[in-house]
């Protein structure tokens, strides 16, 4: 994928931003690593944010939650 994309999920409350080097779809496996933004930043008082690594650590997607 060479683009961003949000997924909105209304149910979840949840969007799903898709970025460049992410294979796209629901491929499993694509995800090697989820890391939320806290064990990061940990002062961090936003919105629930979980980035997605590949298995070569390039960061591929990021969640956001209640947005």
């Amino acid at each position: 994928m060479s683009k961003v994309e949000l997924t909105r999920d209304v149910l979840a409350n949840m969007t799903y931003i898709t970025l460049p080097g992410h294979p796209g779809g629901s491929s499993a496996g694509c995800i090697a690593k989820s890391v939320p933004i806290d064990q990061i930043i940990p002062e961090y008082k936003g919105v629930d944010l979980i980035l997605d690594f590949d298995a070569d650590g390039c960061l591929i997607g990021i969640e956001v939650f209640a947005a």
